[in-house]
């Protein structure tokens, strides 16, 4: 339907609603930046790396963080804070939507398989890793 004087909705009521101006002039400090170009280098690091810059980084993770055959994984009862997501996409994890977790694929990257991992390589808690 083609929008007129007497049929354009105002959203002039709705706070939420920003123009475009104001949306690009509007910074946004609860985002967290990430360097996507040492994100593709850490990818390739190995599971001990990877530990112990989430360690390093985000000690809070690592006793949530398991270790499934050379991939990390890190689950989280709740969502965590932008920040913390932002870092752990710095740290070189990805989201996926699937198993509902943050995983690291520690250089081996491989196709989604039907199989679940856990059940193929094991899984063991990556706080007992050395």
């Amino acid at each position: 339907m083609k929008q007129t004087k007497s049929t354009r909705r105002s959203s002039a009521g709705s706070p939420s609603v920003q123009s475009q101006p104001e949306q690009k002039q509007t910074p946004n400090i609860a985002r967290g930046y990430v360097n996507f170009k040492l994100r593709r280098e850490r990818r390739s690091l190995d599971s001990s790396a990877v530990l112990d810059l989430l360690r390093q980084h985000l000690p809070q993770a690592v006793p949530v963080a398991e270790i499934i055959g050379e991939w990390v994984w890190v689950t989280f009862a709740e969502q965590p804070a932008e920040a913390v997501r932002a870092q752990l996409s710095q740290l070189g994890f990805h989201w996926n939507n699937i198993r509902k977790c943050w995983q690291h694929p520690c250089g081996h990257v491989t196709e989604r398989g039907t199989v679940d991992p856990r059940a193929k390589y094991g899984s063991r808690p990556a706080a007992a890793a050395a």
